[in-house]
């Protein structure tokens, strides 16, 4: 067996590496920086498990949301240290009180973005915010496996594929899981993402301490924030001054698979679907919104409902109808841009440095 499925369609969720019985697969990164399975045939017994929780491969149980809500933390602080309206750390107090445990992306020590757990608030500091670079799901499978059989509750936060890879994963013992699914934009290269912080240090002349994709002032809440050893801080707006986060919202640099992806619809894989309410103000819940934030949540399941029923004695929140939050946010795939192969021969080519000073 030589493909699980096929290139352009991999998602490198780690799903089929961690299921392999005899450690058949190997997670092997491409040169653009994005993870693809590498089979080792003299290994490989054909049982086919591998196929069997590929989230490419097995796209079931989408379901169209029973309620939509726009929502926000009726805590100020919790709202502003949040991407959007703050209902992820509430979701996440919940699970803590029955004492369960939360995964979802975080910084690593080094900066890099890797799927990891929280048992508590303090924990979830880390899980907190968007990260706009693909996360590794590391060991991941293996931790959730843990906690499962020791009858924990667990809620799991990712792109659709990850979490459709857990549900995969886990079919036979996910009443314990609770899924969160992020409507995503893309997932960007960690190469690029690489090259961009040593480009940062380079200029400010020190190592990166801490990375804020989703930085809030009184100006706005779109500012990437990059503070470093040295006491220097970088503050720009995403989308029109920093260079990665330009890359990514104009597509340039994510997977292959994003640019026809089979999560891209208002169906989802989650129990609860969470992502930023982009266009509130100019439609239903334009008095709900303060600039501070506000979440656009999609309740899925009944499992979702249990959980909403558990927040809302800490959230406002405000039921819509479900074609209102079609238009600006990303529910429907996007065209390979013009000049995407531009960029990534420069890239290769010659670096980051050169690629950005080239293309912008």
């Amino acid at each position: 067996m030589k493909n699980i499925c096929s290139e352009e369609e991999c998602c490198g969720c780690r799903a089929c590496e961690n299921r392999c019985p005899v450690k058949a697969i190997t997670m092997l990164e491409d040169e653009k920086g994005f993870l693809r399975p590498s089979i080792d045939e003299n290994k490989c017994i054909n049982c086919g498990l591998c196929k069997k929780v590929c989230p490419v491969i097995s796209k079931e149980n989408l379901r169209v949301p029973i309620k939509v809500y726009a929502c926000k933390n009726i805590n100020e602080e919790i709202r502003v240290s949040s991407s959007s309206g703050g209902i992820f750390e509430e979701l996440s107090k919940a699970i803590f009180k029955e004492n369960g445990s939360v995964y979802g992306a975080g910084f690593s020590k080094e900066n890099r973005v890797e799927h990891t757990k929280a048992n508590n608030l303090d924990e979830l500091e880390a899980l907190k915010k968007s990260k706009y670079v693909q996360s590794d799901m590391k060991n991941t499978y293996q931790e959730m496996e843990k906690d499962l059989k020791e009858q924990k509750e667990i809620l799991f936060s990712g792109t659709p594929c990850q979490v459709n890879a857990i549900k995969n994963f886990f079919s036979r013992n996910i009443d314990n899981i609770c899924l969160i699914d992020i409507v995503c934009h893309g997932v960007p290269s960690p190469k690029v993402f690489e090259d961009y912080k040593l480009y940062l240090e380079k200029k400010f002349d020190s190592k990166i301490d801490k990375i804020n994709f989703r930085y809030k002032n009184e100006k706005s809440t779109q500012n990437i924030k990059v503070d470093f050893k040295n006491g220097k801080s970088y503050l720009s707006n995403r989308k029109d001054g920093d260079y990665f986060c330009r890359l990514f919202i104009e597509d340039i640099i994510l997977r292959d698979s994003c640019y026809n992806c089979r999560y891209k619809s208002f169906e989802r894989c989650g129990d609860i679907t969470l992502a930023d309410f982009w266009g509130y103000e100019n439609g239903v819940a334009k008095e709900f919104g303060d600039n501070k934030g506000v979440s656009l949540v999609l309740i899925n399941t009944e499992k979702g409902l249990d959980m909403f029923e558990k927040i809302k004695a800490n959230i406002q929140y405000m039921e819509i109808e479900k074609k209102d939050c079609y238009e600006y946010n990303c529910f429907c795939n996007f065209k390979l841009p013009e000049r995407y192969e531009y960029f990534w021969s420069e890239y290769l080519e010659n670096g980051f440095e050169s690629a950005i000073s080239k293309f912008y």
